[in-house]
Order: structure tokens, then sequence, then C-alpha cells
């Protein structure tokens, strides 16, 4: 559901997606972007984050997806030469109305989206499915990587499952959309558990990460 009332949020058009409750590390150094820090510097959310549809992030004006997430600032440090390192954590979701760039970065009208699970029970019976796939997952594709799920050190929430999941995901960055855009913690994590199977799939079927190569698989010479 998304809230009626609007208010008005400068975004960061970016060629990734960032979640609720996941951390982002930016380096700032266009001109725009540093005078959007000097202009928030006391204001939280500091921006929103969305994704490119199409243009360059750098030195342009690009059109983007209309579903976003606000970020806080949570850290960061200027450079010497004025540039600046930040980290942001995402907090809420939003969907824009309308644009513009008269401050030469993006300014928008945007809306709330708010997190709906859907069935609670549903929600929880997927949970640990995911996670589970997650992990296996990741261990096929680099048995030596350390798997590090962004969660609360106590209680496991479906909602915060989805978003870490979704963060660590190696996908194109449209179905990272696809996933923020999801109406309901359920659909998510049932739109995660087909990703998951599908890209276990591939990763047996091609034999990468020391994962088996289905038998009477092979390799066409390219």
């Amino acid at each position: 559901m998304t809230s009626a009332e609007t208010f008005n949020l400068p975004l960061f058009p970016l060629g990734t997606v960032l979640f609720p409750g996941m951390p982002l590390a930016l380096h700032l150094f266009e001109e725009r972007y540093l005078r959007l820090m000097q202009d928030r510097a006391d204001i939280d959310p500091v921006f929103g984050v969305v994704l490119t549809r199409l243009g360059r992030e750098v030195g342009d004006q690009p059109e983007i997806h209309e579903v976003g997430t606000a970020a806080r600032l949570v850290g960061g440090r200027e450079r010497p030469d004025g540039r600046l390192d930040i980290v942001v954590e995402g907090t809420r979701r939003f969907r824009v109305v309308s644009g513009d760039w008269d401050k030469g970065y993006l300014t928008a009208a945007v809306r709330w989206v708010d997190e709906a699970v859907g069935d609670d029970d549903e929600a929880s019976g997927l949970m640990s499915p995911v996670i589970a796939a997650y992990e296996d997952l990741s261990r096929r594709s680099n048995p030596s990587a350390e798997i590090n799920l962004t969660l609360p050190a106590t209680g496991l929430d479906p909602t915060v499952v989805g978003y870490a999941v979704a963060t660590g995901l190696a996908i194109h960055t449209w179905e990272h959309q696809g996933l923020l855009e999801e109406p309901t913690t359920v659909a998510r994590l049932t739109r995660l558990r087909d990703i998951l199977r599908r890209e276990r799939r591939l990763l047996v079927a091609t034999g990468i990460g020391g994962a088996s190569v289905y038998p009477g698989a092979g390799f066409s010479p390219n």
C-alpha cells in the first residue's frame, strides 16, 4: 500500500538497488551530489536511491524506476580533494510521483510504500527454506568464502530476511528491482525461492564452483 501523502526527496540514480535495512557504500565525486550532501547535511533521510532505467548515472539525467528506497547516513569521510566516501542504510521504500532537475540533481515528490507481510504463517514457512537455499548456493558458488547475511542478532523477521537475501544475490539489477517492488513479504520470499532454485540448477548444470555437472551434460566448442 502506498501512502497518499507526498513529500520532497532528492534522489540519487544508481546502477544498483538499495533494499530497506541494508547498507550501501558510495564514493561521491560529482559536484551536483557533493552539493546535495551539503544541502541535506542535517536532514534524515539524506536522499533516496533509485535504479537507473535508461541513461548514465554519471554526468547525465537518466530515466529512473519509480520505486526506490530512502537512505539514512551511517557514516562518511571527506577526502583532501573534497570527494566524499559515505555509507548509507536503506530505510523505507517510496514511489516517485513527479520530479525535476532544477537544482542540478533530481528532486522528486514521493509517497511512502508500506511494508505488508501477507500471510504471517506463510511468510514464516518460507523464511527458513530461503535462508537454507541461499547458504547452499553461496557454498557451491564459492566454497572458501564466508557467508554473511545482514540479519538481526536475535529473532528472524521474514521481511528482513527477504531483503538480506535479495541484497546478497548476484543477479541482474532488473531482478533486484523486481524484488524491491514486490507488494508483500510473502511474494518477495516466493520469488526469491524460485530464483534460488533456478540459480542452483544453472550452477549444477555448468559445474561452476565445484558443483557436479549433470550426467550427459557437456560444453560445446566455441
